[in-house]
């Protein structure tokens, strides 16, 4: 027989060669292999602590805070293991707590004005369980997907991620050496290498971005607009909703929960550089993207076809499910780009949504016949060409037949706002419109430069306009 001590079973389990290595405890368990047991703060747990370059698990879960060093996530991340923060692992617990304290204060209220009796407070908590449940992990599911999207994308974003980290520096909302970030050195050597952020490092980018919005939303007065306060709404179970309107609408933390369910959603959607990129380019303000971002997902019906890529969880390939999912990132991003160049600022959501959405559907429909337009033969480059192809390749995912021409789709989103708007503004039937259009595209290879455009490079700051402005040329 083994005989082993309790504290060398927990060393030799650290180390064991397992799938995932779950910690629900208190301590710092594990080290990077640059870091000395003082630097990981923690001395009761030395004896027994490993270096990140020790593990053999394929993905850690933190269920306690601090189980690992920043530095030993970002050292085990690279090595090709799956882990987030404990911040992030713990996320729904803390988000729980979020809806509980908020739910309290608003039925307390209730029960002081008499809207609600006494003995039915905890009646009513009780019976909002489950709801709360579901809506916790609705956000903190779209949470998580969006750092996996985000490291598909990391490699070819490097330097953007330099621009971004630098502002929020110079800022003075963010640490780097404290958040362990990596500095300009260190990405250049990254964007050689070809390698981007880790999930970790993104993690904590995640949490900065979502304190920059929501405060700069507080600071614009965002939430004051009336138009936003279904994302109160959405916030609250149905059941309080529908029987405490009043108390939801005067809730004395209103502004503050619809800033965060904003900056939430637009993070867990399109990324945290999605906000920096827009106000960089358009000079807009946070409050007007975080509007245009509402409009151009409204108007393209992205959380139908969101809801629909997210339910083929296990069925579908993570590389094929994350580029359906970045098709939409990339789409509203081009609309809301849109909607900022080409209406009215402060922009007013709700009427860009309107304006532009049967005519949307239209179009899309009219774009499905676009193979034909050219002919048997799509011309080389054309948009028919470049319909096609895409088709194809979203048919071989294996989804519907319907998912896949909303995913192709997609990278016709300006082009169909420019023949709405052309429509509109010289009352001619979007048909004629369209039909114009496309020959053009098909005369002048239109799609062709377009195409030659989005392939320049963006390194930088400067490349990014110039390149912006060069598509921006195009489509005028």
């Amino acid at each position: 027989p083994v005989h082993m001590t309790p504290t060398e079973i927990i060393a030799a389990a650290l180390k064991a060669p397992v799938d995932l290595l779950w910690n629900g405890g208190i301590g710092t368990y594990v080290k990077a292999s640059t870091e000395t047991h003082a630097q990981a703060g923690d001395r009761a747990n030395d004896i027994l602590r490993a270096d990140a370059n020790q593990l053999r698990c394929k993905i850690i879960g933190e269920g306690g805070n601090l189980g690992m060093t920043q530095r030993a996530r970002i050292e085990f991340a690279q090595a090709g293991g799956w882990v987030n923060t404990d911040a992030i692992d713990n996320s729904a617990g803390v988000d729980t707590s979020d809806h509980e304290v908020n739910l309290k204060i608003l039925v307390d209220r209730a029960v002081a004005s008499g809207a609600l009796p006494l003995a039915d407070r905890n009646v009513l908590l009780g019976a909002l369980t489950d709801e709360v449940a579901g809506l916790v992990l609705a956000d903190n599911i779209a949470q998580n997907r969006v750092l996996g999207t985000g490291l598909a994308e990391a490699p070819g974003m490097v330097a953007l991620h330099s621009r971004y980290l630098d502002a929020l520096e110079a800022a003075g909302r963010l640490d780097r050496r404290l958040e362990a970030l990596p500095d300009a050195a260190e990405l250049r050597a990254r964007r050689v290498a070809g390698v981007g952020l880790t999930i970790p490092e993104l993690a904590v980018l995640m949490a900065h971005t979502k304190l920059w919005i929501t405060d700069q939303l507080l600071e614009e007065s965002i939430s004051a607009d009336a138009s936003l306060i279904n994302h109160l709404h959405d916030y609250f179970p149905d059941a309080v909703v529908a029987r405490l309107p009043t108390q939801v609408d005067a809730h004395p933390l209103r502004n503050e929960i619809i800033a965060t369910v904003l900056a939430n959603h637009v993070v867990n959607r399109n990324g945290s550089t999605f906000v920096f990129r827009l106000v960089d380019e358009t000079h807009a303000s946070v409050s007007d993207v975080v509007r245009a971002h509402l409009a151009a997902t409204n108007l393209l019906s992205v959380d139908t076809y969101w809801n629909a890529v997210c339910a083929l969880d296990g069925t579908l390939a993570d590389a094929h499910q994350n580029q359906l999912l970045l098709e939409a990132d990339r789409a509203v991003e081009r609309a809301a780009r849109w909607l900022l160049r080409n209406r009215a600022l402060p922009l007013d959501h709700i009427a860009a949504g309107d304006a532009y959405r049967s005519t949307i559907g239209l179009l899309s429909e009219f774009l499905d016949a676009l193979s034909q337009f050219a002919g048997p033969e799509p011309l080389a480059g054309s948009d028919a060409e470049t319909l096609s192809r895409r088709l194809a390749l979203f048919e071989s995912f294996g989804i519907t037949p319907a998912l896949a021409r909303q995913a192709a789709h997609f990278e016709f989103v300006t082009s169909l706002l420019d023949i709405a708007e052309l429509s509109t503004k010289s009352a001619t039937p979007l048909s004629v419109v369209a039909s114009v259009y496309l020959t053009l595209d098909e005369q002048l290879r239109i799609g062709e430069i377009r195409r030659r455009i989005l392939a320049l490079p963006r390194d930088d700051r400067w490349d990014s306009l110039a390149r912006a402005s060069m598509r921006d040329d195009l489509a005028a």
